[in-house]
């Protein structure tokens, strides 16, 4: 879904607009680590959603000029969110399958997504694998699905991570991979996320954090890797798979001019200094220097 129509049935005055309250909405408003979704209101930007006390708001600049309006979502913000937070729960499932740590963050960025982890270190080798079993698990396509149980279904769920609230909940299922009580926008197949890519690991809050890129965002960022390899490849006139022997050979090399350069200065700051007191003269007995 990209529009719908919805009517207003309330506004309220807010520090930076006009919150608005409609009988019906897709928009998804901030929660659990996911941000919120933008879009129009009968052509008014959207500019915040969150839900207060059951009630989801809307904030515009200016109020809407009639009852019945026109919602459209920004719908490549909607999706990009929606192949971060099913990358998510992939990435998250497979890490406690086959390694045993459990995710106890998310954060879905503007440029990176995160989960935090109850371990202590990570290594590399470890990272990679990981990687592999997600991507070979999105490439095959499973479908994710969406239902909603109530408190005496649960016992019969295996969830990933037990819920902590009670009553009828959302539970997203992937494949035969995972289960999740979650109320975020995912995609319908794994497929349509495109590639999981780790870009980085690092000690957070005595656990572990990795931060990755889903779908489009994995695209933008080998794109620009691979331009920057091609730009600095051509200006070292040398083939791109040769890049980390040469960074290395010149970065050896360049230490040790380093180390000549110093040994240089101290050289000729002493031949400097001799022949500042060879030529200074004589002064009722003593000698005086200035440079």
């Amino acid at each position: 879904m990209q529009s719908f129509t919805a009517k207003v049935i309330n506004t309220k005055l807010h520090s930076d607009g006009i919150a608005v309250e409609l009988d019906q909405t897709a928009f998804y408003p901030t929660s659990g680590g996911q941000p919120f979704d933008t879009g129009t209101l009968d052509g008014e930007p959207i500019l915040d959603v969150w839900e207060e006390d059951g009630i989801v708001w809307h904030l515009m600049n200016n109020p809407p000029q009639q009852i019945k309006v026109k919602c459209e979502i920004d719908w490549p913000r909607r999706f990009d969110h929606m192949q971060q937070h099913s990358g998510q729960h992939i990435l998250s499932a497979i890490f406690l399958e086959q390694c045993g740590w459990n995710t106890i963050g998310f954060h879905l960025g503007e440029e990176l997504t995160t989960i935090d982890l109850d371990c202590d270190s990570l290594p590399n080798e470890r990272l990679s694998e990981i990687e592999s079993i997600a991507n070979k698990f999105i490439w095959e396509n499973h479908p994710v699905s969406i239902k909603f149980i109530t408190d005496d279904q649960m016992a019969n769920v295996s969830f990933r991570k037990k819920p902590k609230v009670q009553g009828t909940i959302r539970v997203i299922k992937i494949g035969d991979l995972d289960i999740s009580a979650c109320g975020g926008t995912h995609v319908d197949r794994t497929g349509e996320i495109g590639l999981l890519k780790i870009t980085g690991c690092e000690r957070y809050k005595g656990g572990t954090r990795i931060s990755f890129l889903c779908g489009q965002r994995a695209f933008n960022d080998y794109q620009r890797l691979h331009d920057n390899t091609r730009i600095v490849s051509q200006s070292l006139s040398i083939h791109p798979e040769d890049l980390p022997d040469i960074v290395s050979k010149i970065k050896d090399e360049s230490a040790s001019n380093l180390h000549q350069y110093r040994k240089a200065r101290k050289e000729l700051a002493k031949f400097q200094a001799e022949q500042l007191w060879i030529q200074t003269p004589l002064i009722k007995g003593n000698k005086v220097v200035f440079h």
